[in-house]
């Protein structure tokens, strides 16, 4: 089969403050959701409001930067890769999807900078060393 693309960049308001966590073996990470705007007219020409919360996990460094520095209710803008994981709960098969986060932008409005240059995470993200398996399988 060949190789295909997985790419995406999303930026939208942090969920809830993040707590950095590691992983048995010492590994830092976090997982957080973005809450992205999707306003748009219906057929009638309505103003629709609509919200999409997408689920998010960082490694490493990138996991490090984004605890200290995304606050709460502030934008962020992420760069990655769509991620599915399997996990078993109640002997039931479920899936988890999220942004598996491999560069972050801090973005500020107002008289602060408007965004920081990328940090490069690009060999940070390794889906197969925190399976969804440990209690916590697809709660963000």
């Amino acid at each position: 089969m060949a190789k295909g693309l997985n790419k995406v960049t999303i930026m939208g308001n942090v969920v809830r403050d993040i707590e950095i966590k590691q992983t048995a073996k010492g590994r830092e990470y976090v997982r957080f959701s973005l809450a992205v705007g999707d306003d748009y007219k219906d057929r009638s020409g309505q103003a629709v409001k609509q919200t999409d919360f997408v689920n998010c996990t960082a490694w490493g460094s990138t996991a490090s930067i984004i605890s200290r520095y995304a606050v709460k209710g502030k934008p962020l803008l992420v760069e990655g890769k769509i991620k599915t994981d399997t996990y078993e709960k109640n002997g039931q098969k479920q899936y988890a999807t999220y942004v598996l986060v491999s560069e972050v932008y801090l973005v500020y409005f107002g008289d602060q900078p408007r965004s920081e240059a990328p940090v490069d995470t690009s060999n940070e993200g390794d889906p197969d060393a925190f399976p969804f398996g440990d209690g916590e399988a697809g709660v963000y």
